[in-house]
């Protein structure tokens, strides 16, 4: 008993175009992004800490002649 394959009839099945794709990924991967506090707060706000610790650091004086 042998059985060919057959195709469903009606017309083909257009795939998603490239930029539809990659605007749901990004869609996706911010909304998983933003649901994580934690890397929200560390994402923004260490980058700014490390700068005021930084500059307040290398607070150097330059002295003018004369």
């Amino acid at each position: 008993m042998s059985t060919a394959a057959t195709r469903p009839s009606g017309p083909p099945v257009a795939l998603p175009s490239p930029v539809r794709l990659s605007l749901n990924r990004t869609a996706l991967e911010l909304k998983s992004f933003f649901r994580r506090r934690e890397a929200v707060v560390f994402t923004f706000s260490l980058p700014v800490v490390l700068l005021i610790i930084f500059g307040s650091i290398s607070t150097a004086r330059s002295v003018s002649p004369g």
